[in-house]
């Protein structure tokens, strides 16, 4: 379902319609919305847009100026008042809680105007019909079902309310007046000639209160209805009658009423008829003609079909040279959604009728179709004259390393690794690559690449330890005690292999027979003290006590904080000294490892952007916590949770490496209490810097509107 309206970035909270009509009435049928992460209340007014909706926003409370305010609930009152639940607290999501005990409560309504309440006198048919009328959820709901159990006995009362002014009022009586069971046909078709289309599209979901051949004519009737908004709602009630004999022909005169574009309409549609697509499309190209499914909005229903004749017209469409070709990429990923017997043949064959067409348009198509066929020995000998001829025609980019990694191509390896060791912006794709290459035993030949004459050997061997495989540990092992390498790559790869056992435990031995430099043990010292390797941990301690940080004295936070700092030194200092972009973005600046940091002004305080910075683990922020997963072969891998299923879990580590591993070769998986982000920034930085990073940091906010 399309989006009415994108609001960025926050944290959206409680939502209440308003429909009473002490507020303004410009924001009547409003939507309030509560979102603590700015400090703000809005309310979106709704706007008909062909079949569906777009939004206006209008703001109620700006609580910019109160970093505490937080609200995020809200309700309609009684006497039509808005009550604003203030969470009261410096800092929003996660388990950055300031103050647990105290909170607040805004009352929103005209100056003057106090308080007020009434008894509620449901017995009362009138009393509940007026009530029925209510902005507050609870006195709506009581009137509802003193209305419902009245019965007809309430029939006179609702049916002069199913004629008031206001829309609401009006559907809100029809829906009681539908459930009558001698009279509630008649209530519907009024409904249905109700001058406001939205009172006519809620007709049709009050169609679940008759029988179906009342509903039948009901929809037969609004099929053709001027307002899409009324199709839509049309269509939308067809999915519950998708087994009787007139959906499938309702629904061809709405998919003849498409006008190409509109993607609420479309989506209806597909609502529809998603139990009865062949049912559906024949009645479709009976009444619209064969070629119908070529034009722009018939393309674009058969993009959204799932019958069984879908995926051949999505290839014929691919195919032909007349299908502009925007629409390509959007075809191509139809193809994902279907589960048809022959389509592993199907896409083969597309891949084989794209030979033709222009070089581009050829690239494209194939490389995308050759991502979703999956290997089978019955396609075999015509997937590699494809592949062989694509890989003639394809630049040697993301594309090429994709291909050839899904199908093994080993005689394409070489180019694999020279693509891995290319200058990259983002060295991920040259780690992933890597690793594939080790998993392939393609250790021999980067075992030649790591000599140290080699000018690469050194980006080799740091991008090798980041794969985390055991084999290209043992490749890069030797390299710790080669003084030929520079001293800060042999300390990213005692790093490095310390994350595995073994390894760490040849690393230990080696410091214990003098071989390591004062530079390694330091490196050391670190990666054993904060790894899971209990034992190691201890013995590194007492191999070297004079490494070994001892409890630091209170830091004098409450001086630093008086400081005035320097925004623009702050942002050198962010990107370079502190390293902070080494894990945080900053638009689209930085490694996306740790939360982003484009609006964090708005969400802490001066005094939360210390404790955050200083004190990491106190409150990890929410999708944030760090899990380290410890492998059968002995490796520690410690990153963010990505993504975690029933066969796998995903790890993003501190350097932006994405590790997906297989459940079954895990020995141990938790989530950690410390931080991924090291503490101790401090003694990088001078307190001077300090106050210029927090600087930097508390004027990057939200652009309020207009800026």
């Amino acid at each position: 379902i399309p989006n009415v309206l994108n609001n960025g970035s926050g944290s959206p909270s409680g939502v209440e319609a308003y429909e009473a009509k002490l507020l303004p009435s410009r924001i009547y049928g409003g939507i309030v919305h509560c979102e603590p992460g700015h400090n703000v209340v809005r309310v979106y007014l709704p706007q008909a847009e062909g079949a569906g909706f777009k939004a206006e926003t209008v703001e109620l409370i700006d609580g910019r100026g109160d970093p505490w305010f937080r609200p995020v609930d809200v309700a309609t009152a009684p006497d039509g008042s808005l009550m604003i639940a203030d969470w009261y607290d410096p800092g929003v999501g996660g388990h950055r809680q300031a103050d647990i005990q105290r909170g607040r409560i805004y009352r929103v309504a005209p100056k003057g105007y106090e308080y007020r309440s009434e008894s509620l006198d449901l017995k009362d048919v009138d009393a509940a019909c007026r009530l029925l009328c209510s902005g507050n959820n609870s006195v709506r709901y009581a009137a509802w079902q003193s209305l419902a159990e009245l019965g007809a006995n309430a029939e006179e009362a609702l049916t002069a309310l199913s004629k008031n002014e206001d829309s609401r009022e009006r559907a809100r009586a029809f829906w009681l007046l539908t459930r009558l069971p001698t009279t509630g046909a008649s209530h519907l078709q009024r409904a249905s000639e109700d001058s406001d289309p939205r009172v006519r599209a809620a007709s049709t979901r009050m169609t679940r209160n008759v029988d179906i051949s009342t509903a039948q004519a009901l929809l037969t009737q609004l099929v053709d209805d001027r307002s899409a908004q009324v199709r839509r709602a049309v269509a939308i009630a067809l999915r519950r009658y998708h087994k009787e004999d007139f959906a499938p022909r309702l629904w061809a005169r709405l998919a003849q009423q498409y006008d190409g574009n509109d993607r609420w309409y479309l989506e209806a549609l597909g609502l529809a008829t998603e139990f009865s697509w062949d049912r559906c499309l024949d009645a479709w190209f009976e009444l619209a003609g064969d070629d119908a499914w070529r034009s722009r909005a018939g393309r674009m229903i058969v993009w959204r079909s799932r019958g069984t004749e879908t995926l051949g017209r999505l290839s014929s469409l691919l195919s032909d040279a007349e299908t502009p070709e925007r629409e390509l990429p959007q075809l191509l990923r139809a193809l994902q959604f279907n589960s048809a017997a022959t389509k592993r043949e199907m896409l083969l064959a597309i891949a084989q009728d794209a030979g033709t067409l222009p070089p581009q348009r050829r690239r494209f198509i194939v490389t995308e179709v050759l991502r979703q066929i999956s290997w089978s020995d019955s396609i075999a000998a015509g997937l590699n004259a494809v592949l062989q001829q694509h890989f003639r025609d394809l630049p040697r980019d993301e594309d090429f390393a994709d291909l050839v990694m899904r199908f093994r191509q080993q005689t394409h390896y070489d180019e694999l690794l020279t693509l891995a060791l290319e200058p990259q912006p983002d060295d991920d794709r040259g780690i992933r690559l890597l690793r594939f290459l080790v998993q392939q035993d393609y250790v021999e030949v980067l075992q030649q690449h790591l000599a140290s004459e080699n000018p690469q050997a050194a980006a080799l061997a740091r991008m090798l330890a980041m794969t985390g495989e055991r084999s290209a540990l043992e490749l890069i092992q030797p390299i710790v005690l080669d003084a030929e390498f520079d001293v800060e790559t042999r300390r990213e790869l005692v790093r490095a292999l310390s994350t595995n056992e073994s390894r760490a435990e040849w690393l230990m031995k080696q410091d214990e027979a003098g071989n390591l430099s004062q530079e390694l043990q330091a490196a050391l010292v670190f990666a054993l003290r904060v790894g899971p390797w209990t034992a190691l941990s201890q013995r590194i301690n007492d191999l070297h006590p004079e490494l070994v940080e001892q409890p630091s004295e209170r830091l004098p936070v409450a001086q630093w904080m008086k400081m005035r700092g320097d925004a623009k030194r702050g942002k050198e200092i962010f990107s370079g000294k502190a390293n902070c972009a080494t894990c945080h973005k900053v638009g689209e600046a930085g490694k996306d490892v740790g939360p982003a940091l484009t609006e964090i002004g708005s969400k802490l305080s001066h005094t939360g952007l210390y404790e955050a910075i200083l004190y990491p683990s106190a409150a990890v922020s929410h999708n944030y916590e760090t899990y380290v997963a410890v492998t059968n072969a002995g490796t520690a891998i410690k990153g963010v949770l990505i993504s975690e299923t029933e066969d796998t879990v995903t790890l993003k580590t501190e350097k932006a490496s994405v590790h997906e591993l297989r459940r079954d070769e895990l020995e141990d998986f938790k989530k950690q209490t410390v931080s991924l982000m090291p503490d101790g920034l401090h003694k990088l930085i001078s307190p001077e810097e300090m106050a210029d990073l927090v600087a930097y940091l508390s004027q990057l906010k939200k652009m309020s509107p207009g800026s």
